[in-house]
């Protein structure tokens, strides 16, 4: 590349012939603090010559400014310059003083986004669907059942290594709930309560016992999640996408075997993730729509009844499906304005729901505690790493908790026990008389300990945004307590094997990638940035459920690093790893031939 220079000063970046050197060198001695080589170590030098080509590239003469990449650089960088402040394990162990952690970062974010502009330029020529007509119904029915049937029996071996059913506290508790032994709480969903009380009673009706009743909600709840998986792939094939996508996406619930155990858990966040997944499949129908097709009733019905669904089967729902409501607005005020309309009602019917139908039912709400986590733990914090309160703070707090005992409770990755020690002095109604105060102190403690808030919140998220975290995924119980289940796996001498490949990804290389929650993120931010960067910016709205129910796990998780709490991505990342991918500008739309039918006749 020529050089360009004008009063001997370089006019562009390309011309500058030592700027990815300089960059190469930077980078690889960021990576080799974050991994804790020595200075000799010669992993250092292969990272520098690693790094060249990519800065090389991105440099190049015609490379310019990408909002996709920058953002992606900035957030990665970060994600990995935050890993020094862990409570444990922390990454960067040779770095001695943290102010030198931003130059790193900086050095990180730089590659980050070279890398991530890089490769954005390499996919632009990536086409995965075919340039053909939509298929026929026929054959959009068959894929959809042909799915699910395969998922079906790729899924068989959990429902029988599980069997009856996966139940947990969580569950254990909702079981009670339905069997009348402790009074309907909305700590947990009372739509998901209220099916699981249909199907048990069913069950124990026709069966008469309470094993195979709880074995009809796995039967039951593998039927929708399969069903919910299979919409989404015939959703992919609907829109031509290669046959090597749809392989891939089957095997995508297939392969990591989560899907396969989460659906025969008694969890909430299971049929959310189900829901999630068909909102996300029908938005996208919605949105490849022309102002002049009309939305079939089915798909208006179907958004109404998840929507609903979205709304009141987690707590967070109703925030994500509020966020989604603001942005669709601007999507379809002068697209689909039916669509509006039915979420408003399922927003209205939610919120019905949600308050005048459960306060006649006597629901008993949730504790005041269960929803600050987060503040809790920044306060607990403090009081651990500092015990510097003043009397004043002091007294505010024992009218709640007893502070004394606060750093024998205090896990940094986990709210449940400082939970557990307020809920002990059982003065929670205080909290909410004083609201106020209890702010002020909140405040007062994080301008005066900023530096032990932000190392609370980086241990109580930590696993939402950096990959290399392992935490339990699935769990493989049947609590029993108040309930006669009898928990026996089928699988006979294939136990041990499956038992073995569910914990293999805990040392399988590359596996594991399939179970990192962090992983997904940056899976997720990526395909998000493909989509702003190479399509109309109305495509994003299929990522944003998903991402308002992230937002709400930043700023309320109880737990560091919940697979299931955030399972909703999951489910739904074979159609963010398509999007981005299936309509570029180069390729002409084409209409099914149900749509040249009605304009021929139109014509006529």
């Amino acid at each position: 590349m020529p050089l360009t220079m004008s009063n001997n000063r370089p006019q562009k970046l390309s011309d500058l012939k030592w700027l990815p050197v300089a960059l190469s060198c930077g980078g690889a001695i960021a990576f080799s603090q974050y991994l804790g080589l020595h200075s000799s170590d010669i992993l250092t030098l292969i990272f520098a010559f690693l790094m060249y080509p990519v800065f090389r590239k991105r440099y190049s003469e015609g490379n310019g400014f990408c909002g996709a990449s920058l953002v992606c650089g900035v957030l990665f960088g970060s994600f990995i310059g935050l890993s020094a402040f862990f409570t444990e394990t922390p990454m960067f162990k040779n770095v001695s003083d943290y102010i030198l952690i931003l130059p790193l970062s900086i050095m990180l974010v730089f590659f980050f986004e070279s890398l991530t502009y890089v490769i954005y330029k390499r996919t632009d020529r990536i086409q995965l669907a075919e340039n053909r007509r939509e298929p026929s119904q026929k054959k959009k029915t068959l894929v959809f059942f042909g799915s699910m049937i395969a998922l079906l029996v790729f899924w068989l071996p959990a429902f029988l290594y599980a069997y009856p059913c996966v139940i947990t506290e969580d569950s254990k508790d909702q079981l009670k709930q339905v069997t009348g032994q402790i009074a309907l709480s909305n700590h947990h969903p009372i739509l998901h309560t209220m099916i699981i009380k249909l199907i048990f009673n069913t069950g124990k009706a026709i069966f008469g016992n309470d094993t195979q009743a709880v074995m009809l909600y796995s039967i039951i709840q593998q039927l929708f999640m399969a069903a919910c998986f299979a919409y989404l792939i015939e959703t992919l094939y609907k829109f031509r996408a290669r046959k090597s996508v749809l392989i891939c996406a089957l095997l995508s619930y297939i392969i990591p075997l989560y899907h396969a155990m989460y659906s025969v858990t008694m969890w909430k966040d299971v049929p959310f993730g189900g829901i999630m997944c068909v909102l996300a499949a029908l938005l996208w129908r919605m949105l490849r729509k022309e102002k002049e097709e009309k939305i079939s009733a089915t798909e208006l019905v179907m958004l109404f009844i998840f929507s609903v669904g979205m709304c009141l089967m987690r707590s967070n729902g109703l925030y994500a499906f509020c966020f989604l409501l603001l942005v669709s607005i601007f999507v379809f005020i002068r697209r689909h304005r039916s669509v509006l309309a039915v979420m408003c009602a399922a927003l209205v019917s939610a919120l019905i729901i949600n308050g005048p139908v459960y306060n006649t039912m006597n629901i008993k709400k949730v504790d005041t505690v269960e929803s600050l986590s987060i503040p809790l733990q920044q306060i607990a914090a403090v009081v651990t790493y500092e015990n510097d309160l003043t009397e004043e703070q002091k007294a505010l707090l024992n009218k709640v908790v007893e502070v004394e005992e606060i750093p024998g409770y205090y896990t940094y990755y986990l709210s449940d026990p400082i939970k557990e020690l307020i809920r002990a002095k059982g003065n929670q109604q205080y909290i909410t008389d004083h609201k106020g105060e209890f702010l002020e102190l909140y405040i007062q403690l994080g301008l005066s300990h900023p530096d032990d808030y932000i190392k609370a919140y980086i241990d109580q998220t930590f696993g939402y945004w950096y990959p290399d975290e392992q935490y339990w995924v699935t769990a493989n119980i049947a609590l029993s307590e108040g309930v006669d289940i009898v928990k026996e796996s089928k699988l006979g001498i294939f136990d041990d094997f499956f038992k073995f490949y569910m914990d293999s990804y805990y040392d399988t290389p590359f596996l594991g990638l399939l179970w990192s929650i962090g992983t997904g993120v940056w899976v997720y931010i990526f395909m998000f940035g493909a989509v702003l960067r190479r399509r109309k910016k109305s495509l994003a709205l299929v990522f944003i459920p998903v991402l308002g129910v992230y937002l709400t796990l930043l700023v309320a998780t109880p737990v560091s690093s919940e697979f299931r709490y955030i399972y909703s991505l999951f489910t739904t990342l074979p159609i963010f790893c398509t999007i981005p991918f299936m309509d570029a500008p180069e390729i002409k739309e084409n209409i099914s031939e149900a749509a040249v039918n009605n304009v021929n006749g139109a014509q006529e």
